[in-house]
């Protein structure tokens, strides 16, 4: 399978993370620093447990279908 580049300045993210937290507030902070005009998309998810191995695999596949 080929992989695609990461372009040297994306105009979207999308995040799979715990919705409350400092780790978020820190990741969205560094991405509006670096890249002002980048849109974030944030995927809240599960992040500890048992159930949070398939709440993350749910959010990645609705992060693959998203369409911004």
């Amino acid at each position: 399978m080929l992989k695609k580049l990461i372009p040297r300045f994306p105009k979207n993210i999308g995040i799979i993370i715990a919705p409350t937290g400092a780790a978020i507030r820190d990741i969205i902070s560094t991405i509006h620093r670096r890249f002002p005009q980048t849109n974030i998309y944030l995927f809240p998810s599960l992040v500890q447990g048992a159930e949070a191995k398939h709440d993350i695999c749910a959010k990645i596949k609705a992060a693959q279908t998203f369409k911004p």
